[in-house]
């Protein structure tokens, strides 16, 4: 899907020019919510540069609280109406990342125009509308043992999408044979699957476990932390006692919070590395 400039970039752009029309809690309410719906779809913007003497740096402004906040621009339209003079492309959730751990940063620069100036976002008030979406979406999400062979097209789609697509894994390595007993965990969003993992046997009778993927519009929620956790619950519960894996990058510091131990150096694998792991029943928490 094309991230770049959607629908949600309009809604942003419309609730800015509400919001100048008319500066008023509501309308900037609007704009709060707006951006947040970028961060969370990990949505495109174009974000202004400062190239200098071969280097480059963020451009952006100070606000009345001394901190410098990062211009960021809803189109193409915008960023000409502005002085920015440079800009590229990134995932607002990058950039929000990167103000979140400098502390010198405030947050964004929303649309600055040389006739009507700017808006500031501060990073915060970012930071408490997530938390609290966040809360709110994971009182509607589930976790639970999959509904076979009804959900397999879906699992099937995410799989595809996620380690093929995204990670250049071949199609026909993403199956996993009926006779390794394979266990099937989904992530529900009301009916719609949006995320899976499985736990199966392999050819020595070890339990492992992988083929974690969930969609993008849910990452960075923490929902993946939880339905990890939740997984290897129902695995153990199951009798098993040690649980062997090979994870991605982003998933080690995870697993190992859990209990998680590597158990050998990374290796690559396509698009990334994987390092083997085990999760021991008497570790795990």
């Amino acid at each position: 899907m094309n991230r770049s400039f959607s629908d949600i970039h309009l809604a942003l752009e419309e609730a800015v020019d509400a919001y100048r029309s008319c500066p008023d809690e509501a309308h900037g309410e609007a704009v709060l919510r707006e951006t947040v719906r970028l961060i969370q779809t990990d949505a495109q913007v174009l974000y202004g540069v400062i190239k200098q003497d071969g280097e480059k740096r963020p451009a952006g402004c100070y606000g009345r609280d001394q901190r410098f906040y990062l211009h960021i621009f809803s189109s193409r339209l915008r960023l000409r109406d502005s002085a920015v003079r440079d800009s590229e492309l990134l995932a607002i959730r990058k950039l929000y990342d990167f103000t979140v751990r400098n502390v010198p940063l405030g947050g964004f620069s929303l649309d600055q125009s040389d006739q009507e100036g700017t808006i500031l976002i501060p990073k915060e008030d970012l930071t408490a509308r997530l938390r609290k979406q966040e809360e709110y979406a994971m009182q509607e999400i589930t976790f639970r043992h999959a509904d076979l062979p009804r959900e397999q097209a879906a699992i099937d789609q995410i799989q595809f999408d996620v380690f093929h697509l995204e990670q250049g894994i071949p199609a026909d390595m993403l199956g996993i044979a009926p006779e390794r007993d394979p266990h099937w965990f989904v992530a529900v969003d009301g009916d719609e699957v949006i995320g899976t993992t499985c736990s199966w046997t392999d050819e020595e009778g070890k339990t492992e476990f992988g083929r974690y993927a969930l969609k993008p519009a849910y990452r960075g929620r923490h929902i993946g932390t939880k339905f990890i956790h939740y997984a290897f619950q129902q695995v153990f519960d199951s009798g098993v006692k040690t649980i062997y894996m090979e994870c991605r990058d982003v998933s080690v510091h995870i697993i190992s919070a859990m209990g998680g131990r590597v158990t050998g150096e990374p290796f690559a694998f396509y698009k990334g590395n994987c390092t083997p792991m085990i999760l021991e029943a008497s570790a795990f928490h």
